[in-house]
């Protein structure tokens, strides 16, 4: 709601725990989920295509959704929150589509390739982070106007 106002205590409260929980699931997990796949390749590096999924990639858009996530969460309730909030849903977005290349996974390992598709699921794994993106900015102009706010009673 646009008519509370949200104290700094609770925007840095929210913040750290924004800024935890998005680690462990931008960064945590997913360098696990890399390590695993990395005892299959043994020492020839990345089995994932073409090794866009990397620590790099992982650290590069674990730091990119953490940090517009914690900005999003300090500015809770301002006009500046709109774009770092969608920001974030948008970068989660291309973090899904490119760790798995666009629903074109290749994996090999011992001389044997496998390539599995799965554009269509893909896509329904991106759709709430790319619906997230979209509601925010819509759900800020419509608090400012009279069509999102609550009709007083009438009785």
């Amino acid at each position: 709601m646009m008519g509370e106002r949200v104290s700094w205590s609770s925007r840095i409260a929210n913040a750290l725990v924004t800024c935890a929980l998005n680690i462990a699931v931008w960064v945590v997990v997913p360098y696990f989920i890399w390590g695993d796949i990395s005892k299959i390749a043994g020492a020839g590096g990345s089995p994932i295509g073409t090794g866009i999924f990397s620590l790099d990639f992982i650290y590069a858009f674990g730091s990119i959704i953490t940090g517009l996530e914690v900005l999003g969460a300090l500015t809770q309730g301002m006009a500046i929150s709109v774009p770092f909030v969608s920001g974030g849903y948008l970068a989660s977005a291309l973090f899904i589509y490119d760790s798995v290349e666009g629903g074109n996974l290749a994996l090999q390992a011992a001389g044997v390739k496998f390539v599995i598709s799965f554009v269509p699921l893909l896509f329904l794994l991106m759709i709430p982070s790319l619906f997230s993106a979209l509601k925010q900015p819509i759900t800020f102009l419509l608090e400012k106007t009279e069509a999102g706010r609550e009709a007083p009673d009438t009785v």
